[in-house]
């Protein structure tokens, strides 16, 4: 917590000397800072070019093996699907009846000693 601290009241210090600069210094600082700027703009763009190189030189290789492969494995899966009646493998069919509340009455839970059994000793 104290380094908190002391990490504001450094940025409070300098917030003060920077506002006590006159108008023209304070330019100045600007101006000294602008190559710094320009350079990391460049980077930034330098970062976007490189990404780009990526795409262009892995592009053709995706096409490529997409060729090879056969197409791809997605539309392959959505061809294969089930229709509405045919259950997925491996999985089991639950029907589910909803009753509302306001149609059927209250449902009335079963104490949890009377649906365990009887007690074990």
């Amino acid at each position: 917590m104290v380094k908190i601290h002391e990490y504001f009241w450094r940025y409070q210090g300098f917030r003060g000397r920077w506002a006590g600069l006159p108008g023209w210094g304070r330019v100045l600082v600007g101006i000294a800072a602008l190559p710094g700027i320009v350079l990391m703009g460049l980077s930034m763009v330098a970062v976007g070019v490189s990404i780009l190189a990526l795409l262009l030189l892995t592009w053709p290789v995706y096409r490529l093996l997409v060729v090879v492969s056969g197409g791809r494995e997605v539309e392959r899966q959505k061809q294969e699907q089930p229709s509405e009646g045919m259950a997925w493998p491996g999985r089991r069919h639950v029907d589910v009846k909803i009753i509302d509340e306001s149609q059927a009455g209250l449902v009335q839970a079963q104490p949890v000693d009377e649906v365990a059994g009887p007690e074990r000793t």
